[in-house]
């Protein structure tokens, strides 16, 4: 009986030792750099027709949205150093 001397396995490359985080990181990476794509085209499309509108008939609207988008994210109020609810 002769003992065979044990061949170590060829090196694996980059890709077999790595695809498992590299796939997940690269398609979220691709997804995140689409969205920002798409919010700074509706960004410079909102500023572009704020912009550009008759002050007329943007203005009254432009208040409206400004107070309820303040209302929506600001629903607690900080008061010296105390988080507090809605002031009414």
């Amino acid at each position: 009986m002769s003992a065979q001397a044990a061949v170590p396995a060829p090196p694996s490359n980059w890709w077999s030792r790595n695809w498992k985080w590299f796939v997940p990181t690269g398609c979220l990476t691709l997804i995140l750099l689409f969205s920002l794509f798409l919010a700074l085209i509706f960004t410079f499309t909102l500023r572009r027709w704020v912009t550009q509108a008759d002050e007329a008939r943007v203005g009254p609207v432009w208040g409206k949205v400004v107070g309820a988008v303040s209302i929506t994210l600001w629903t607690t109020v900080t008061v010296g150093a105390r988080l507090i609810g809605l002031l009414s």
